[in-house]
């Protein structure tokens, strides 16, 4: 089955062992639907039945099975939350996962210039960063100035503008 990490827990609520977590697409709603959630830090993970979900305007507490203190719930914290695909945040039109971004190679104009090895959240957009083959790393903005078509089948991601690797 294929998993995807769509959140991490960041502290303990109440007294029964509820855990926060923050969400990586920055919405909520689909957490409602989760019955099983695997919790991964490194190498380590554990499986968990979800007993309770409560959404509210900061986020999002969790009841998982077998955490019933705040103690408990701590031991948790900065555990990444992964479900299986299907249980993902849905996608609207040219929107992608992170994880299918990691390992497509950018091309502009025919030429490989690099892989993606990494994308972080800046806030104002997305940033792809990218290993060129003399193994140096480069920045490049997510936004439609730079980026162009990305075939995930063949994967690949277009860079429009070569200028922004220099």
């Amino acid at each position: 089955m294929d998993y995807i990490a769509i959140g991490t827990v960041y502290g303990s609520h109440g007294v029964r062992g509820h855990v926060k977590v923050g969400s990586f697409s920055g919405e909520f709603e689909h957490f409602r639907a989760l019955q099983r959630v695997q919790l991964r830090k490194g190498v380590q993970q554990r499986e968990f039945a979800v007993e309770e979900v409560r959404v509210n305007e900061r986020g999002a507490l969790l009841k998982l099975g077998g955490i019933e203190t705040p103690e408990d719930a701590k031991r948790w914290n900065r555990w990444e939350i992964w479900v299986p695909r299907e249980n993902a945040c849905p996608l609207s039109e040219g929107e992608y996962y992170s994880a299918d971004l990691h390992g497509l190679r950018l091309v502009c104009e025919g030429e490989d210039l690099g892989t993606i090895v990494s994308v972080w959240d800046n806030g104002a957009s997305d940033l792809l960063e990218i290993e060129g083959p003399d193994g140096a790393r480069r920045v490049v903005p997510f936004i439609e100035q730079f980026i162009g078509e990305i075939n995930l089948s063949e994967r690949f991601a277009e860079l429009k503008q070569r200028w922004v690797l220099e």
